[in-house]
C-alpha cells in the first residue's frame, strides 16, 4: 500500500489510527495528507447544513398527520421505527431518482399515499449527488466492504477521479473448520502462536460480534494482546440527557428514580433509598415514637429517622426537578454541566450534539408525547469510534478488513454470513423493491460477493474459519460461495488444550492457612456455624471465615417479618389478652394479635397498608398451623417454651492445635425462632437446668411426603393395602415435622415412653451434637495442618453456595 503526498485518505474511522501509523512509517511527519471518513468528507462538501435525523423525522411525522385513517399504516404515522424506515427508503428514492411506484393492491396504494406526502421533503443526498467534487482526483478510498448507500458514493467519487487505496497482496488462503464456535476461537489463537505472527499485523473479523469475549478468553489464555475496534462505552452525559427527557416525557416514580440514579449515582443513594420507601417524598418520623413490633426493628426505625434527616437538604433539588417542563431544557443542561466540572472531549461533543438537535426540533415539540422521536434519535449519539490507542491483535467486523493488515482471520465464515444477504426487509421489503427501478437483488448479491473477493485479496494471508455445529449441537452449513471461490472444502482443525481450563489448586503456598484463622497470643477460635460450613465444604470455610469474603450487602426492605420476634410475642400476648396458652388460640384470636403487632408498620407506611394486610392474613394461617403442630409438646410431654437457645462453649485440642469452640445450635433471626423446652415443674423453670430440647422453628417449613396407604403382608397370605386416614396421616406428619424442628434433645426416660417422645428420642442428644462438633473440629484441624482446603463437598452444598464462580467445576461431591 503506497500513500501519496497531497491526498485525502477515506477510511472507516475505526481504522484511522492504523492509517496514521502507516503514514508515519512511509512519510514521517507531514501535513499534506488528510484522513477522513466518507461521511465526514461528504458533510464538508454540502452547502446547506445537514439536518439531524430527529428534525427529518419530525418533518415526516407532520407530513403524515393528514394520512387517511383508512390507511393500514395510519396507526404508525408517529412511530420512530416506521418513520426511520420511511427515511431510509426515501433516501434511496432520491438517490436513484425513482419516480414511478406501483399501485396494484391495497398495500401498495397505501404506501403510494405515504410516498407522495414525503416526496416534497428535501434530503441532503439530492444536493450531494449533484456536487462537482473538484478534489475527487486527490481522494484515495481504502478498499473495504461497504453498504449499498456508501457504495453509491464510492462509485460516484471514483467516476470523478478518486482512486482506490491499496492493491492485491494475496499470497495464501487458509480455510479451516472447527467443531463449534468456541473451538474456532481456540484454533485462531493457536494459529497466531504456531505461525509466530506479530500481534500488530493481525486483524480478526467476527461474523457474530457477540463472540468477541470468547475470542478474548482464547487470546488471553495464550498471552496474546488484543484491542477491540468497537469498544462500546456508555456516556454518562448522554445517559443524563436521556433520563431527564424520559422523566420530562412521562413524569412518574420510575422515571424519577432512574433520573436520580443517573445524575447522582453515589451522592444521591440516600435520597433514592428514601423515595423507595416513601414515594411521595414526605414523612414525619421524628414525631412518631417507636413501638416494639416484629416487622420493623428499633435499629431499622432509628436508621429510617436518620435517613429522613439526611434527605432534608435534597428536597429543594427534588422540587426543582418536579417543576421541569418543555421550557426547562436549559435548566437540565445546567444541571448536567454541574455534574461534570472537567468534561472529556467526547462529553462536550455529545452535550453539544443533544443541544444542536434540540434547537432544530424544539418548535415542533408541543406536548410531552412529542418528545419520543427526539429521545429515540439520541441513540445515534455515542462516544467517538476512533481508537485512542491500539495494542496487539485488532478485533472488529468484516467491514474493517483491509490491506492495512498482513494477516486477517474471518471467524464464522458459514453459509449464513458469507457473503450475507442484501435483501431488504420491513414495510419496503424486497417484494416492493422488485417493482421499482432499483438494482435487482441478484445484481446486488453478485456485486457484494465481488466486493468481498476484492477486499480479501489485499491481505497477505487470510484465514477463513467456520464451525461444524453451533453451541446447541445443530449442524452449520458451509458457504457454497466460499467453497466455489477457494475451490476447496474446509479442513478440520483441532485446537490445543487452553490453559484457562486448568483446574485451580487449593494449596496455599506462600503462607500457613492457620494464620488466616488465629489471633495473636490466643487459642484458635472457631464456632458451630463455621465448623458446619467446613462439614459442607472445606473451601467454603476457608473463603467465608478464613479470607472473610462476603457477598455485597443489598439494601433490604424495611418491612420484613422477623420470625424470632413474632412467635414469642404472640405466645405471651395471647396469654395476657385471652388467658389461654398458645395452642388453644383460635384463628380469629391469632389474627387480632397479629394485626395489633403490625399496626405500627401501617402507621409508618400508609401507602403499603394493603401489602401489610395481605402479609398479616398469610402469617395468621402459618402461625395457626405451627401452633397446632407444637401443641403435643406442651400437652403430651408437659414442656414449657422459653425464647432462648442452647449455647455451646468449650476448649479442645485437635491435631496439636488449641481451639476455643463456641456458638449456638440455632438462633433467633428473621426466618428462624429458637426455643428451649423445659420440663414443667411446680417450682417453675430454672434457667440453670439443661433444657429437655431445643427447637428451630420456621413459618414456612419444607414440604413433607406423606404415605397414602399402608402395606400389610404375611407369609402365605395375600398382601393388602389399607388407606391411611386423615387423622393418622396428620399425626404422622406432625411427628415427622417435630423430629426435624428439634435440633437436640435430652428427654428423660418417662418422656421417651410416649409415642411422640419415642419419635423425638431419635433426635441426637446434646452430648451427641457436641461430640459431632468436636469431630468436625478435628477434621478442620487436619486441613489446617495440611495447608489445604479441597472442595470435597456434602451433597447439595453447592446449590446455594456464593463461591461457585471461584470454585468453578473443581468441586467433587464427598463419597464419589
Amino acid at each position: 500500500m503506497k500513500i501519496e503526498d497531497n491526498t485525502i485518505l477515506i477510511a472507516p474511522s475505526a481504522l484511522h489510527l492504523r492509517l496514521y501509523e502507516e503514514i508515519f512509517k512511509q512519510k514521517g511527519s507531514c501535513l499534506n495528507i488528510s484522513v477522513l471518513s466518507l461521511e465526514a468528507y461528504l458533510n464538508r462538501k454540502l452547502y446547506k447544513p445537514k439536518p439531524s435525523t430527529a428534525s427529518l423525522l419530525y418533518d415526516y411525522a407532520a407530513a403524515l398527520e393528514t394520512l387517511s385513517p383508512s390507511n393500514m399504516f395510519y396507526g404508525s404515522r408517529k412511530d420512530y421505527d416506521f418513520l426511520k424506515a420511511c427515511q431510509d427508503f426515501m433516501t434511496l428514492v432520491k438517490l436513484y431518482g425513482i419516480v414511478d411506484f406501483p399501485q396494484n393492491d391495497a398495500r401498495q396504494k397505501d404506501l403510494y399515499e405515504i410516498i407522495t406526502r414525503l416526496m416534497p421533503i428535501e434530503l441532503w443526498v439530492q444536493e450531494a449527488k449533484d456536487l462537482p467534487f473538484e478534489d475527487a482526483s486527490s481522494l484515495r478510498i481504502l478498499n473495504t466492504e461497504t453498504n449499498p448507500l456508501s457504495q453509491y458514493w464510492v462509485k460516484l467519487l471514483q467516476a470523478k477521479g478518486a482512486r482506490t487505496l491499496g492493491e492485491p497482496g494475496h499470497q495464501h488462503f487458509y480455510y479451516w473448520a472447527a467443531s463449534n464456535p468456541r473451538k474456532e476461537m481456540e484454533v485462531c489463537a493457536d494459529a497466531i502462536v504456531a505461525n509466530n505472527l506479530p500481534a500488530d499485523s493481525v486483524f480478526i473479523a467476527l461474523a457474530n460480534e457477540e463472540e468477541k469475549y470468547a475470542l478474548a478468553q482464547a487470546l488471553e489464555s495464550r498471552q496474546i494482546p488484543y484491542t477491540f475496534v468497537n469498544q462500546y462505552t456508555d456516556s454518562r452525559v448522554l445517559d443524563c440527557w436521556k433520563s431527564a427527557l424520559k422523566y420530562l416525557a412521562d413524569p412518574n416514580d420510575q422515571t424519577r428514580m432512574e433520573l436520580l440514579k443517573t445524575f447522582f449515582p453515589v451522592s444521591g443513594y440516600h435520597l433514592r433509598r428514601y423515595l423507595d420507601l416513601f414515594p411521595g417524598g414526605t414523612s414525619n418520623l421524628s414525631e412518631i415514637a417507636y413501638v416494639e413490633n416484629p416487622l420493623i426493628s428499633a435499629q431499622d426505625y432509628a436508621d429510617l429517622q436518620a435517613l429522613e434527616v439526611q434527605c432534608t437538604p435534597w428536597r429543594i433539588k427534588l422540587k426543582e426537578i418536579e417543576t421541569w417542563d418543555l421550557n426547562s431544557i436549559n435548566a437540565i443542561g445546567q444541571l448536567i454541566m454541574d455534574q461534570f466540572p472537567d468534561p472529556a472531549d467526547d462529553d462536550v461533543r455529545i452535550f453539544s450534539g443533544v443541544l444542536d438537535g434540540w434547537n432544530q426540533i424544539k418548535d415542533r415539540v408541543k406536548t410531552r408525547e412529542d418528545l419520543d422521536l427526539f429521545l429515540r434519535s439520541l441513540d445515534a449519539l455515542h462516544p467517538s469510534s476512533a481508537l485512542p490507542e491500539m495494542k496487539g491483535v485488532l478485533i472488529g467486523n468484516r467491514e474493517q478488513v483491509s490491506g492495512l493488515f498482513e494477516n486477517v482471520f474471518y471467524i464464522g465464515a458459514n453459509a449464513a454470513s458469507f457473503p450475507g444477504t442484501s435483501a431488504a426487509h420491513g414495510i419496503f421489503g424486497e417484494d416492493y423493491l422488485e417493482a421499482l427501478n432499483f438494482p435487482s437483488l441478484e445484481n446486488r448479491m453478485q456485486e457484494k460477493l465481488e466486493q468481498l473477493k476484492s477486499v480479501f485479496m489485499e491481505p497477505k494471508n487470510v484465514y477463513f474459519l467456520t464451525p461444524q455445529s453451533d453451541y446447541e449441537g445443530k449442524s452449520v452449513e458451509d458457504s457454497h460461495e466460499l467453497n466455489t471461490w477457494l475451490e476447496v472444502f474446509p479442513q478440520f482443525k483441532v485446537s490445543a488444550e487452553s490453559s484457562i481450563n486448568i483446574k485451580p489448586s487449593f494449596q496455599l503456598e506462600t503462607m500457613q492457612s492457620q494464620t488466616l484463622f488465629e489471633r495473636p497470643d490466643q487459642p484458635l477460635t472457631t464456632g458451630v456455624r463455621q465448623l458446619q460450613a467446613y462439614e459442607d465444604c472445606p473451601l467454603k470455610n476457608l473463603l467465608q471465615f478464613g479470607l472473610s469474603l462476603r457477598k455485597p450487602i443489598a439494601a433490604k426492605d424495611i418491612i420484613r417479618l422477623h420470625t424470632g420476634d413474632l412467635l414469642p410475642l404472640l405466645m405471651s400476648d395471647g396469654y395476657h389478652a385471652f388467658n389461654k396458652p398458645f395452642y388453644q388460640l383460635s384463628i380469629s384470636e391469632i389474627e387480632r394479635l397479629i394485626n395489633r403487632q403490625f399496626e405500627f408498620a401501617r402507621t409508618i407506611f400508609p401507602d403499603r397498608r394493603r401489602e401489610i394486610d395481605t402479609l398479616a392474613a398469610r402469617t395468621a394461617g402459618q402461625v395457626m398451623w405451627l401452633f397446632d403442630n407444637l401443641a403435643p409438646l406442651a400437652t403430651e410431654l408437659n414442656l414449657d417454651f422459653v425464647k432462648a437457645d442452647y449455647h455451646m462453649e468449650t476448649k479442645a485440642e485437635a491435631q496439636g492445635i488449641e481451639m476455643q469452640i463456641e456458638g449456638n445450635f440455632t438462633s433467633n433471626s428473621a426466618s428462624h425462632a429458637a426455643f428451649n423446652l423445659y420440663a414443667r415443674t411446680p417450682g417453675g423453670i430454672s434457667m440453670l437446668d439443661q433444657p429437655s430440647a431445643t427447637l428451630d422453628l420456621r413459618l414456612q417449613p419444607k414440604a413433607q411426603n406423606r404415605a397414602a396407604f399402608s402395606l400389610s403382608y404375611n407369609q402365605g397370605k395375600s398382601a393388602t393395602m389399607m388407606p391411611i386416614g386423615q387423622q393418622a396421616a396428620a399425626k404422622a406428619g406432625r411427628q415427622e415435622y417435630l423430629k426435624k424442628a428439634v435440633v437436640a434433645q435430652n428427654l428423660d426416660a418417662d418422656q421417651l415412653t410416649s409415642e411422640l417422645g419415642g419419635a423425638l428420642g431419635k433426635v441426637p442428644t446434646y452430648q451427641a451434637r457436641e461430640e459431632k462438633v468436636l469431630k468436625q473440629a478435628d477434621q478442620f484441624a487436619k486441613s489446617l495442618k495440611a495447608n489445604e482446603f479441597i472442595p470435597l463437598h456434602a451433597k447439595s452444598a453447592c446449590q446455594y453456595c456464593a463461591y461457585k464462580a471461584i470454585c468453578r467445576n473443581a468441586a467433587i461431591e464427598r463419597g464419589e
